[in-house]
């Protein structure tokens, strides 16, 4: 029986998991090892927290710029960890939420790419 922090995790219970939350078909449920399993569950959970901490991170940045404008002089200038604590983990001591903001616009500069078949189209001048 697999364990869930302390609690044994039903054989209903685990396919409730895997056909809803992993998005396993019930055919292909019946193929993985015990161990492949585990894998993916693994996994999945793993990414489901990166994508909660990102998006929690992206709150936060949202958070600090709509009340920058009310914050003292000497409070912009601190850190956002210090202004907002981050509830997922600490970011590099000593960076201000413009450098944040810059790293992540850099980020999001470098990835964005136009989708497969889409052609870039240029402003006709009238």
């Amino acid at each position: 029986m697999a364990r869930t922090h302390s609690e044994p995790l039903s054989f209903d219970q685990l396919c409730e998991e895997a056909f809803g939350v992993l998005n396993i078909h019930p055919w292909d449920l019946w193929k993985y090892t015990w161990e492949e399993y585990c894998l993916k569950r693994k996994g999945f959970y793993n990414w489901d927290l990166s994508i909660r901490t990102s998006m929690h991170d992206d709150a936060r940045m949202i958070s600090y710029y709509s009340i920058v404008a009310d914050l003292k002089k000497s409070d912009q200038k601190k850190p956002i960890d210090n202004i907002i604590p981050s509830k997922y983990e600490k970011s590099e001591p000593g960076k201000s939420a413009v450098e944040l903001y810059k790293e992540r616009k850099k980020l999001f500069e470098a990835n964005r790419k136009m989708p497969a078949g889409v052609k870039k189209t240029t402003k006709q001048k009238n």
